[in-house]
């Protein structure tokens, strides 16, 4: 089995409150959702903007925005987009193979 991966990068802005709080609460959710993060950096043509570039399953981006929010007092948003297909692998497979099986029984 295979899924789709969409590249992600995470922003907010950069202020007083402390960006390494909401920085580990964005890992997190990364984190949480099978994600790979693969770096930091300023926002380009954004001044005071940080993100985070990261790799999320296609599955697992429902509610992230929501959650994104709730993280960063409302600032953070994302954007996505298709980066390329991975081997499903672990608990994720078993599940699908086990929602396969409860369906054609």
């Amino acid at each position: 089995m295979i899924e789709g991966l969409r590249s992600i990068p995470l922003t907010r802005f950069e202020d007083d409150r402390g960006w390494f709080t909401e920085l580990a609460r964005a890992s997190a959710l990364v984190s949480a959702r099978r994600g790979q993060i693969l770096g930091f950096e300023a926002r380009e043509g954004w001044a005071g903007w940080e993100a985070l570039r990261a790799l999320i399953p296609e599955a697992e981006i429902g509610d992230l925005i929501v959650e994104l929010r709730s993280a960063t007092a409302g600032v953070g948003a994302f954007e996505t987009k298709f980066d390329h297909l991975a081997e499903l692998t672990g608990r994720a497979a078993d599940q699908v193979v086990a929602a396969r099986k409860n369906a054609n029984a």
